[in-house]
C-alpha cells in the first residue's frame, strides 16, 4: 500500500507530496512529487521523515515547472545528486523561464542543475516499486501532467482540479477552455470515489468536484 504525506510549503503555499511503499523483506522506497521546498526547515521536514520511514527516494515527478512547484528542486538534488527528474517536454518553456518568472515574485531562484527527463502520458508508468497511468491535463501549464494510482485510489493532480475550484488559467500559455475539456475527458472520467491531491488546499474526490464545482462539472 502507497502512503501519501503532503508538506504545505514555501510563500505559496503549495502541497509537495512525497509518496513511499514499503516492501516485504525490502526497503521502503519514496517518490517526491512537484518540490517546493523554500526554506531549510522544510527541508528538515522532508530529511526527517525520509528517516521515519526509513525510505530511500528513487525519483522526483513534475504535474508542471510552474515555480512555486519547482523551487526545491536545487535543494534536493544537491542532496541526491543522482535522483533523476521527470516532466513533459512541453513544459520547457516555463522550465527555462523560473529565474525571471521568480523574480518577478522578489525571490532569487538560480537555475536548476538538473537535466529532466521527459515523460509522456501513458497506460501505465512503472517507477520503482510504485505503479500509476499518467494523463497530460493543460489549460492550467502546457506540459501539466496527473499522476493516477488507480488501484489505491487517489490522483495527484496538480494545479488542474481543487476543492471548489480549478487551476487558474490567466498564466502563460493558460487557457480555460483547453483545461475544462481535459478535466472532463482525464479527471472526471475517473471513479468518483478517486481522492484528488491537489497542488493547493484540501484533498477532495473526483466525485464531489464532477457535481458540484462552479467551474467544471460533469457533462
Amino acid at each position: 500500500m502507497t502512503n501519501v504525506h503532503a508538506f504545505t510549503v514555501n510563500p505559496f503555499a503549495e502541497n509537495t507530496y512525497v509518496l513511499t511503499k514499503a516492501q516485504e523483506g525490502l526497503a521502503t522506497e519514496a517518490l517526491l512529487i512537484d518540490p517546493g521546498f523554500f526554506y531549510e526547515a522544510e527541508m528538515d521536514r522532508f530529511r526527517d521523515y525520509l528517516n521515519t520511514q526509513q525510505a530511500t527516494l528513487k525519483a522526483i515527478l513534475l504535474t508542471h515547472a510552474h515555480i512555486d512547484h519547482i523551487v526545491g528542486i536545487n535543494r534536493v538534488v544537491r542532496e541526491w545528486p543522482e535522483i533523476p527528474v521527470y516532466r513533459h517536454p512541453e513544459e520547457e518553456e516555463n522550465w527555462n523561464r523560473m529565474t525571471t518568472t521568480a523574480g518577478a515574485f522578489g525571490i532569487r531562484l538560480d537555475p536548476i542543475e538538473v537535466q529532466p527527463i521527459a515523460l509522456f502520458p501513458a497506460t501505465r508508468m512503472n517507477m520503482a516499486s510504485f505503479e500509476c497511468e499518467v494523463r497530460w491535463v493543460p489549460g492550467h501549464a502546457p506540459g501539466h501532467l496527473v499522476f493516477w494510482f488507480k488501484e489505491e485510489g487517489f490522483v495527484l493532480a496538480g494545479d488542474t482540479l481543487f476543492e471548489g475550484s480549478i487551476g487558474r488559467t490567466d498564466l502563460y500559455k493558460g487557457d480555460f477552455a483547453t483545461l475544462e475539456q481535459a478535466i472532463r475527458e482525464q479527471l472526471y472520467t475517473m471513479p468518483d470515489e478517486t481522492i484528488v491531491y491537489p497542488g493547493h488546499g484540501n484533498p477532495t474526490t473526483i466525485g464531489d468536484e464532477a457535481q458540484g464545482n462552479p467551474y467544471v462539472r460533469r457533462l
